[in-house]
Parts: structure tokens; C-alpha cells; sequence
């Protein structure tokens, strides 16, 4: 047994398969083999025959490896599962890396084998696994220079222009990568470095979750630093905020509990504006009895607004088509204050009556005039490098 000194890669469009890993015991060194067709003569009688070459040259790479287990019981699930994940059906490029050295490709490769089976005897519970590709040309990869390259941290901006849909704030992000990487694209399709080694893709997320790659690549990137790099700028196509938009609006009552106080509406602010609603002109909106008067009066002015209320504590308030025209305004649903207790373990006025509740903000979802989703709360973004 001998200690690999190469990592051997299946690379089939986006999709890399780890083959064999530097340092995994090799039953011997992996063979490479080359081998063409060919037209034979030798006359009888002749000091020699000749030989030409009819193409149709075959590159085939074969290696074993044998790997340890737990038990006897991991021993044999790994003999079904390697066997298992051997990609099939497909061609791809088989990336034969030399630890310290070069890199090597063979094109236009298939799986020909795989066998994977208990090592016996042994001393503990190991594996003995057999791989033949059989593929095309056989070629060194060179790549071009990249000097110290490392992944980059990801810088952030906020920019804020006026364009076709007014004043707008924007969320934008950027890696700075060396010059010598020569990387060329778009965050559309990702920046490829040159020498096809590796490429770089940038992810939108609101969840940290799903992952999109909603960008646009900003005016003036990729941008010089005048320190032998650029700095690739990409903007995501939803505004952080616009200054004019449309929402929809809403407030609802607490799910954990909702104090039966909070169940007489007295004023509604919209856009910084009182609204002069005929309730609110004779003491209120008392839920859940007035819900179908204020859900009227309401529509009246935005249609499609609803208030809904099975009691005093359990009502919510809809309203479609909300103009606002600046970033900071005030969206209130007022009732009658009072006060409570502060409960706050660190104040200075712990377990004092200090707290006024007087009201509660609405939320909202918004378009800007472009009809564009805006005022987006939270947005993340992270790079992807990928090896080719």
C-alpha cells in the first residue's frame, strides 16, 4: 500500500465528484493508459512490417484504494453506496491533480467500472475499491498566474439615486479580486478567472434560507483601486427603500394575548396624515361591533381595505393602495392611552406604571411606482467560488 499523492475529480457540467483524495491508501499508483486503432502489414519475407494509424486514440486511468470503516456493518453499507454513487449514464472530465504539482485533464470520460469489496484477510474492517475512466485527449492543465489569492470578505454599501421611479435607496454589495485572476462576466452568469480555473457567483437571500441571484451589476463595475485590483459592485433589484411607493398595510391583534383595551380604534395616521373617518368623529371604532362600519369607511377611500373582528381581542385591519410619498412617516392605529408597568430587568423605572399604550404601528408591504417589490427589510448576499 502506498499514500496517494493525487486528488482525482469527475467534473460533469456543474457537478464535481471527489474520486480519490490525497493521502488515501492506494493499492498502487493509478495507471494511465493510451491506445489507438492502427492497420498492421508485415509481408512475409520483409526485414519489417509497418503500421498506420487509423486515430481513434482512448485514454484510460485506473486506480484501487482501500479505506477503513467502523464495523462490519459500516464495511458493507460502504460497499453498496460507493458502488451506488459512481456517476453513471453521463461524460464529463476526469481533473487528475498531483499534490505539489501539476494538474492534468483527460476530455470526454466515462465510468467503464467500478468495484468496490471487503478487503480480506485484514486486521480491521477495510474496504478495497477499483475505478476504471476510459475518455479522450490527455492534456495539462495550465492555468494562468493568480499570485496570493485569497477569498475575499465581502464589502457593503448603501447608494442612494433618483431615477424613473423617484428618490431610492439601494442595497449593494462587492468583492475585491486581483487583477492577475483576469475574470470576465457578469453577476448574471458569474465571473469566470481566466484559464477557466474557478468561477464566482453572488447569492441574494431574505431568510438565510433560499438563496436567489436577483442582482444587477452596478454602473462603473468592475471598479480600478488603483492597487492592482478591482472591486466587483452588484445591486440588488429590490430598493432597501423608495421614497414614493404603494403598500398594502396592515395592523392585527396580538396571537399570544391582546389587552381588551386595545379594542376601541379613536384615530388611524396614514402618510403622517389623520384620517378623518365618521367613527372617529363619535368616540371610536369599537371592535368587534363597528368592524363592518370602519371596514366601509375604509374602502370608501381605499378600496379593497377590510377590518375583520371576532372580538374585542382578535381583529385585524387591511388597507390596499396606501400612498406614500417620503421615507419616514408615521402609520398609527390609535385607541385611548394608558399605562403600564415597566418590566424591563435593567431600567430604572423597574416595575413602575411609566409605559404609555396609546397605539400601534402598521406593517406594510410595498411596490415602488415601477411597480417594484420595496422597503425590503432584510437582505443578505454571499460569493461562491467554484473550481472548473
Amino acid at each position: 500500500m502506498i499514500p496517494s499523492l493525487y486528488t482525482i475529480d469527475f467534473i460533469h457540467g456543474p457537478e464535481v465528484a471527489r474520486m480519490l483524495d490525497a493521502g488515501e491508501m492506494l493499492t498502487a499508483e493509478p495507471l494511465p493508459q493510451w491506445q489507438q486503432a492502427a492497420d498492421r502489414y508485415a509481408p512475409i519475407g520483409a526485414p519489417w512490417g509497418e503500421a498506420t494509424a487509423k486515430g481513434a486514440a482512448v485514454t484510460t486511468l485506473a486506480w484501487g484504494v482501500i479505506r477503513k470503516h467502523a464495523s462490519h456493518a459500516d464495511l458493507r453499507a460502504f460497499c453498496m453506496s460507493d458502488v451506488a454513487s459512481i456517476p453513471s449514464g453521463i461524460t464529463g472530465t476526469l481533473r487528475v491533480t498531483i499534490v505539489g504539482g501539476e494538474s492534468w485533464e483527460i476530455a470526454d470520460v466515462t465510468v467503464m467500472s467500478a468495484m468496490t469489496m471487503a478487503r480480506v484477510p485484514c486486521a480491521s474492517f477495510e474496504t478495497v475499491s477499483s475505478y476504471v475512466f476510459t475518455g479522450g485527449q490527455i492534456s495539462q492543465l495550465i492555468a494562468a498566474p493568480v499570485g496570493d489569492v485569497h477569498l475575499p470578505s465581502q464589502l457593503f454599501r448603501i447608494t442612494e439615486e433618483t431615477g424613473a421611479n423617484g428618490l431610492e435607496k439601494w442595497a449593494e454589495w462587492g468583492a475585491e479580486i486581483d487583477d492577475d485572476c483576469g475574470l470576465t462576466g457578469n453577476v448574471a452568469t458569474g465571473w469566470t478567472s481566466a484559464g477557466g480555473v474557478f468561477r464566482m457567483t453572488r447569492h441574494r437571500s431574505e431568510n438565510l434560507t433560499d438563496w436567489d441571484g436577483q442582482f444587477v451589476d452596478c454602473v462603473g463595475s468592475p471598479a480600478t483601486t488603483g492597487e492592482g485590483s478591482k472591486i466587483y459592485w452588484s445591486r440588488s433589484v429590490f430598493p432597501m427603500d423608495s421614497a414614493r411607493k404603494t403598500g398594502h398595510l396592515w395592523c392585527q391583534s396580538d396571537a399570544y394575548g391582546e389587552d381588551s383595551r386595545n379594542g376601541l380604534f379613536t384615530s388611524l395616521i396614514l402618510d403622517d396624515v389623520s384620517l378623518d373617518l365618521p367613527g372617529f368623529l363619535t368616540g371610536g371604532y369599537q371592535m368587534p361591533g363597528d368592524a363592518s362600519a370602519m371596514g366601509a369607511h375604509l374602502d370608501a377611500i381605499y378600496p379593497g381595505s377590510t377590518v375583520t373582528a371576532a372580538s374585542a381581542t382578535s381583529w385585524r385591519i387591511d388597507i390596499v393602495g396606501a400612498r406614500q410619498e417620503n421615507y419616514y412617516v408615521r402609520n398609527y392605529l390609535g385607541w385611548p392611552g394608558y399605562y403600564i408597568m415597566d418590566m424591563g430587568p435593567t431600567s430604572p423605572t423597574y416595575g413602575q406604571m411609566v409605559i404609555l399604550v396609546n397605539g400601534r404601528f402598521l406593517n406594510g408591504e410595498y411596490v415602488n411606482d415601477g411597480g417594484v417589490r420595496t422597503f425590503v427589510s432584510k437582505q443578505f448576499s454571499r460569493d461562491g467560488y467554484t473550481l472548473l
